[in-house]
This record gives C-alpha cells, structure tokens and sequence, in this order.
C-alpha cells in the first residue's frame, strides 16, 4: 500500500514547477516558429493550392511570372523514392527553394503534372514547368529544361527569363566611339 500525503507546501510546489514547464514549451514553440517563420508560412500558402486542372496550374505559375501553354500539360503518376541518394538529396533542395519538401511523401505514388513554359523556351532547349500533385494539394515545383535535365526552382527561373532591352540606334550612337566629322573627311598622310 501507498500512501501520498500533501500539504501546501508541496502543492504549491508542484503548481509552480507545472506552469513553469508549461511556459518552457510555450517559449520552445514561439522561438522555433520564428526560426521557419518564413518558409513554413511560403510553404503553408503554396501547399493550400489545389490542382485539379490546366487552368489552375496555369495560375499557379504565373505567380512567378511565367507564361504556361495549357495545350502541352499532361499528367503522370510517379513514385517518391523511400531511400534518397544524394541526386535526389540535391533535387529536393531544389524543391525546397520554393517552400516545399518532398520528405513526407518518401514512398508515396504522386501526379506529375506538366507544361511547356512559353516564357523560358528557346530554340535550343525547351522548358517544361512541373508540379507533384498528392491529394489534389501541390508537394513539389521545379522548372525542367530540356535535352539538358537542369533542375531549377521557378523563382530561380523567372529571375534568368527577364527579358534583355534591345539596343537603341540612339543608345549605339552615343556609347560607340566616333570620329569627330572634320577628321573623318581629312585622308590620313
């Protein structure tokens, strides 16, 4: 038999160690959400989007500033591997760029939905902009070119689509050198 006796001493005790440790795993939380305050509110907001078709993955590109070809998109069912090597390692840190992360779905079957990007395409290598689907909820972005298989977060892929400015007669004229008129017409002896 076991008996606990209680006096106020003790309870008092007990009450201010319970708040305490309530107040540590508070402080815990506070500072952990703002270590990942700002990837986990980009990944809460990307990760709300929903796909269920052309237009919406349209939609979802061109908040990075992208122009998609509806036409091209298909969709694939493709498995996240459950042991990652160091390629995959690599292109899930191309992934989290963008405020996601494929670890939660190690094994797991996901949609790979596809669209040849209109803003990034040139005769040499063609873009396709991809999105990993699982319950309608998107896990994974990347840009795709091709032949070459480069892998870049659509962030990353809008900066490098900035369209150059075309050079002005006026802009070559005042910045390549000339000869001053008078030279010009005199023959060199």
């Amino acid at each position: 038999m076991f008996v606990l006796t209680l006096n106020r001493a003790v309870l008092k005790r007990t009450a201010v160690m319970a708040v305490c440790g309530v107040m540590l795993a508070g402080a815990i939380f506070a500072v952990d959400g703002m270590m990942t305050g700002g990837a986990a509110e980009t990944s809460a907001q990307t990760q709300t989007v929903k796909v269920e078709n052309a237009q919406d993955m349209t939609a979802y590109f061109t908040q990075f500033g992208l122009e998609m070809d509806p036409a091209t998109v298909t969709v694939d069912k493709v498995q996240i591997p459950r042991d990652w090597d160091v390629h995959f390692e690599a292109f899930n840190a191309e992934i989290e760029k963008s405020g996601l992360s494929l670890a939660r779905y190690k094994g797991k079957q996901v949609e790979k939905w596809t669209m040849q990007c209109t803003t990034l395409n040139n005769g040499e290598q063609k873009c396709l902009g991809v999105l990993l689907v699982y319950k309608q909820k998107v896990i994974g972005v990347y840009m795709l070119q091709q032949p070459s298989g480069e892998v870049t977060a659509p962030a990353d892929a809008a900066q490098t689509a900035a369209p150059l400015e075309q050079v002005t007669d006026d802009f070559a004229a005042n910045t390549l050198p000339q000869q001053a008129p008078d030279e010009a017409a005199m023959p060199i002896e």
